[in-house]
């Protein structure tokens, strides 16, 4: 049965069509503009509460979103994105699960409406008002530096919660937040260990602070001396292996070549990995693949973050990996500050052609990315992915579960 979602232009119901796509819940989009602020009435004679969002599911009209979120994870959805009860993470989702609608909610709209106005800091009012802001969004931002996601490891509901404050709110008040509140960033504020620790088992690292800080996902100045050797060396061995064909090279020898070059550049490389040029990378040393590797022309990895490629895994032509970002601050970027995020790709992968992965992505063994996608967020398992950004379509036969091409009574014999 396919939920029909009112959605009220501008309002709290947009997290409603986000968590059906998340879900892969079928819905019914029907939208309802407003009366410059005002709902219409025709919205408000949904539901008696006459607030949005309102859903409808055969003969049930609920209102509250909140209410709808839990409702279509555990009517449709067997409660995907909820924490169980059983999971040591659990309280902390609670907390924030309700904290986006309790705190973040309440604070938020007391700035934008006191900045509305005419208040400010100088005045006691305005002090309170902003302070507010400030502190929640500074225990969101401190979340942030520490997990990937509010609950932990994995993008949940209390992720999907605090979209509409920290953006569409602002329709109503069309003020920049950083005018007075500070916008939380998503670098991390302290280093990774295990990322770390997984460094030093890669070769041709350049060590110093600032690197710990790069594979960390945190701030750090990408101008540092040692970061610009590492980069420099990188392009020393991408010029090499895009120009290496000499004129007596049989293909296994230009093969051995090119892959003796990569042993140099690469932080670690499994069996058998072939690479057509030209081959574009940052630096090298932060890229481990696995066995059989085979990448189609023009491939782009910018391993400022560690980027993990497993076995078996084939890219298509003119496929990125961005594992570096800035952020959206002029003065930042200015200063040459960047942070990083890692990426990951499973066993026995296949990126289609011009795929972009974005940083602090996992992919799945097994996937399938189609041509053109984006990928902004986590694939799971033997999954089919395919869009902008890309989402899961379908999912295919673990190969655990396929049969065995040798009869048992043949293993045996």
């Amino acid at each position: 049965m396919t939920v029909i979602v009112h959605h009220l232009h501008v309002s709290m119901s947009e997290r409603i069509p986000w968590l059906c796509e998340e879900l892969g819940v079928p819905y019914e989009l029907k939208g309802y503009d407003r009366d410059r602020l005002m709902a219409p009435a025709e919205f408000k004679a949904l539901h008696p509460a006459g607030t949005a969002p309102v859903i409808q599911d055969g003969d049930l009209t609920l209102a509250e979103s909140g209410a709808c979120v839990e409702y279509i994870s555990h009517k449709h959805a067997q409660g995907k994105l909820f924490v169980p009860s059983s999971r040591p993470e659990y309280a902390t989702f609670l907390f924030w699960w309700h904290w986006s609608n309790a705190t973040l909610q309440s604070a938020l709209g007391g700035a934008m409406a006191a900045y509305a106005n005419g208040l400010r800091e100088g005045d006691p009012r305005g002090a309170f008002a902003f302070g507010r802001s400030k502190k929640a969004l500074s225990s969101m931002n401190d979340r942030l530096g520490q997990s990937k996601w509010l609950a932990g490891e994995a993008f949940t509901v209390a992720d999907l919660m605090c979209v509409f404050q920290v953006s569409t709110f602002r329709y109503f008040y069309p003020i920049d937040l950083g005018n007075f509140i500070e916008i939380p960033n998503m670098a991390a504020t302290q280093k990774d260990a295990a990322a770390i620790e997984c460094a030093k088992q890669m070769d041709h690292i350049p060590w110093c602070d600032d690197y710990e800080k790069m594979i960390s996902g945190m701030l750090y100045n990408s101008l540092a001396p040692e970061l610009i050797a590492g980069r420099f060396r990188a392009r020393r061995f991408m010029h090499k292996y895009n120009n290496h064909f000499p004129e007596d090279a049989t293909p296994d020898t230009l093969v051995k070549e090119r892959e003796d070059i990569i042993r140099q550049m690469f932080g670690k490389v499994g069996k058998e990995p072939y690479m057509e040029p030209p081959l574009n990378v940052d630096y090298g040393c932060n890229i481990t693949i696995g066995d059989n590797f085979y990448s189609n022309f023009n491939l782009m990895i910018l391993d400022c973050g560690i980027v993990k490629i497993g076995d078996r895994v084939l890219f298509g032509p003119s496929v990125s990996i961005f594992a570096a970002t800035h952020e959206v601050e002029v003065q930042s970027r200015r200063d040459f500050i960047e942070y990083a995020g890692s990426v990951t790709i499973g066993d026995d992968c296949w990126i289609g052609g011009n795929v972009t992965i974005m940083p602090n992505v996992k992919i799945g063994k097994g996937c399938t990315i189609g041509a053109g996608s984006i990928v902004t967020k986590d694939i799971p398992d033997f999954s089919v992915a395919i869009g902008t950004p890309a989402r899961v379509v379908k999912k295919v036969q673990p190969v655990e579960d396929l049969p065995s091409e040798t009869p048992d009574a043949e293993k045996t014999a």
